[in-house]
């Protein structure tokens, strides 16, 4: 008996019988699907128990089964040459998706949060693996690559727990930063190309720091464990002749948003990077405010920030959008203080001026993005924020302060998610590493989250708790 049909892409139609097994029928691409336009089958999720896509089939779209949440395998065809952004985001009942040969990328955030998968095998064919791919897979405890793979992505692995073991192929040229971070179980880690580019940024791991990692003489692999104190196993001499052995001082990093925009720094640093910084000091006991408001069309945000000893912080920004939302403030925090505040409107023929009166300034006031405190924006801040959102999608503490949570939502949606963790890496890479000079408003603008993610009881609980606070 069908329940529900209709079609899914220019000559594709779908059934969902009431048996739970939704099927994709005809010739050519399924279409791509957003929140605005989600799947049609969206709202039957918890319906679907099973899915098979029949040959003709070409592609699934992005998000195709995202939400799909008790759909416990899906088959492919091999006339399914690509498998969309987020297709099988949050199938947490998945344990079967056999990815045909015929697939040459794995994309981003493809098998985020499919915490029941098992094994994964990937085909030659494959030669790329997207950033956040396989992320919190934690029942994954067998991955056997693809003898072509040329790259891993920014925590592509990363909190697959049962993960014990893995060979990463001669072919792979680059293994992004936090590849496999938090993979707790992660005791071996065998590297065969002696030029493997390892991306590293300062106070991240591309590995836990008990695993071994292993690797032939005189190799990229044993120069990194040497470098960043792990323990390394020599494979011996290499038994293969080699063309060229990059210089261990260069870093290439690349960072994938939720939307396919992808940032690339190339940076050559002998030493661990230092960021200097200038100050601006006054008296602890006086904070003065003054924001100048520009209503006009057009968007450009430029935005300069020099900070210090936690005495006095100097932020200028220069911002013209369609809501006033430019802010120039100078700020003294170790003490309540007496705030003055002038107001300036600027619309295309008015100017009003209004001058406020003193008012309390806290000390404990929010800087975006500095999740951990510190002052100062880095790589410990976006990896806070994941770890608050994984803990609050498992139904746990966030681990986070309510003032936490507030600095951790950068794009200002209500809720910590991977979107606010990118974008505080994305700060931090553009702003520290390359030498930029990269608003928050910009990244935001940019970098749009390619979906919604849900909202954790717990972060819901503690953003009402801070609301009641700081009112």
């Amino acid at each position: 008996h069908v329940l529900n049909s209709g079609t899914c892409g220019e000559n594709l139609t779908w059934t969902l019988d009431s048996k739970g097994m939704l099927t994709v029928s005809g010739t050519g691409d399924m279409v791509d699907f957003e929140d605005s336009s989600p799947a049609p089958w969206k709202d039957l999720a918890k319906n679907i128990k099973n899915a098979k896509l029949n040959e003709g089939v070409t592609s699934i779209g992005k998000n195709a089964f995202d939400g799909c949440t008790v759909m416990r395998s899906i088959v492919i065809p091999e006339s399914v040459t690509s498998i969309g952004e987020s297709a099988f985001y949050g199938c947490k009942a998945l344990e079967y998706a056999t990815i045909p040969k015929s697939v040459t990328q794995i994309q981003k955030l493809t098998f985020q949060g499919c915490s029941s998968l098992k094994e994964l095998t990937l085909p030659d064919s494959i030669t790329g693996i997207g950033d956040y791919a396989y992320y919190g897979c934690a029942g994954l405890s067998a991955v056997t690559l693809s003898k072509n793979l040329k790259s891993i992505g920014v925590n592509a692995f990363a909190f697959c727990s049962k993960l014990s073991a893995i060979t990463i192929p001669k072919s792979v040229e680059v293994i992004d930063a936090c590849a496999f971070i938090d993979c707790s179980s992660l005791h071996t880690i065998i590297i065969i190309n002696p030029n493997c580019s390892l991306d590293m940024i300062e106070g991240t791991s591309m590995v836990p720091k008990t695993t071994t990692i292993n690797g032939y003489n005189d190799s990229t692999a044993q120069r990194y464990a040497e470098k960043y104190g792990y323990q390394f196993r020599s494979m011996g001499e290499v038994p293969f002749s080699v063309t060229t052995t990059p210089q261990p001082t260069t870093t290439t990093t690349t960072s994938t948003t939720p939307k396919p925009t992808t940032t690339t720094t190339t940076s050559t640093t002998p030493k661990p990077t230092t960021t200097t910084t200038t100050t601006t000091s006054t008296t602890p006991k006086l904070t003065t405010i003054t924001t100048t408001s520009t209503t006009l069309k057009p968007t450009t945000t430029t935005t300069t920030s020099t900070t210090s000893k936690p005495t006095t912080t100097t932020t200028t920004a220069t911002s013209t959008t369609p809501k006033p939302t430019t802010i120039t403030t100078t700020s003294t925090t170790p003490k309540p203080t007496t705030t003055a505040t002038t107001i300036t409107t600027i619309s295309e023929s008015t100017e009003t001026t209004v001058t406020t009166g003193t008012t309390e300034s806290s000390a404990s006031d929010v800087i975006l993005g500095n999740v951990n405190g510190d002052k100062e924006i880095s790589v410990e801040d976006a990896q806070l924020t994941l770890n608050a959102y994984v803990n609050g999608m498992s139904g746990m503490d966030s681990g986070l302060t309510a003032q936490q949570l507030k600095a951790a939502d950068i794009n200002g949606d209500g809720d910590v998610s991977v979107d606010d963790a990118q974008l505080i890496l994305l700060y931090y890479v553009s702003n520290t590493l390359s030498g930029q000079s990269v608003t928050w408003d910009e990244l935001i603008r940019t970098n749009a989250p390619a979906k919604s993610r849900p909202q954790s009881p717990a972060f819901k609980s503690l953003n009402m708790a801070y609301d009641r606070k700081t009112s």
